[in-house]
């Protein structure tokens, strides 16, 4: 099961030292090691229960967009929903006593909870655009490292490019799904513009009044893909058009 595969890691309690430390108290450390198995097998079991329960875990839910490599490799029993070309993937988000960890929504965990996935879609949406606030750059800010929450922004300087992410710069092009953000944008950029899947992290923003060409724009994804990025980080090979007018999200002519 994946929530167990998730969540079981080695540990090697005992090491194999000589007969005298072993006569010396070394049963010591195996009831030691097998009662912190135990804390782990039973947290295990409580996090079976827990993500079993969707009343108790829904504002855990979050969502984020995968990578053009991953898309191959994710599970098709996790659940995904497709909006242009991007693959949308949902999961829960867990902690035990050191961090935080990711498990994938499946189609067992959805036939136990029971709910809409459309609900599901607008639970995640909400829980990732409060935790993961989109922000909204110039280039100049990002080599200021000034931050700026996006919905807080009434005016940016004019600029020939913009950048989206969220604060912690990881699955940042996620942003894109928010209710409002891509309105916001035009509101900001007063007007229509192109928009650049520059990684699974962020995307920028090019106002169509100073963009070039499409296949120039193409031609610098392709490039950024091939020479900046690790693989598991490269998002489309292809622009998009925000049509201000339609207020829609398109690929672009």
């Amino acid at each position: 099961m994946t929530l167990l595969q998730t969540k079981q890691k080695e540990r090697n309690y005992i090491t194999n030292n000589d007969h005298k430390q072993h006569e010396n108290g070394i049963h010591g450390s195996e009831k030691t090691a097998e009662h912190m198995k135990q804390e782990e097998v039973t947290e295990i079991s409580h996090t079976q229960k827990a993500i079993l329960n969707y009343e108790g875990i829904k504002d855990h839910i979050h969502l984020r967009i995968l990578g053009k490599q991953e898309r191959g490799l994710y599970e098709s029993a996790n659940m995904t929903r497709i909006f242009l070309d991007f693959t949308i993937a949902y999961y829960v988000i867990m902690t035990d006593r050191t961090d935080d960890y990711m498990i994938p929504i499946t189609e067992e965990i959805l036939s136990t909870w029971a709910v809409n996935g459309c609900d599901i879609q607008k639970q995640a949406i909400h829980n990732s655009g409060e935790l993961y606030e989109p922000e909204f750059m110039t280039l100049r800010w990002v080599m200021e490292n000034k931050r700026n929450k996006l919905f807080e922004l009434t005016e940016v300087p004019e600029d020939v490019m913009y950048i989206l992410s969220n604060p912690s710069r990881i699955n940042g092009s996620t942003c894109v799904l928010y209710p409002g953000v891509l309105e916001h944008i035009a509101s900001l950029v007063a007007g229509s513009y192109y928009l650049l899947p520059s990684s699974i992290h962020e995307v920028i923003i090019v106002p169509a009044s100073c963009s070039p060409k499409k296949p120039e724009l193409d031609q610098m994804i392709r490039e950024i893909n091939e020479t900046q990025l690790e693989a598991e980080d490269v998002l489309t090979d292809h622009a998009y058009y925000y049509d201000h007018t339609k207020n829609i999200l398109r690929y672009s002519n």
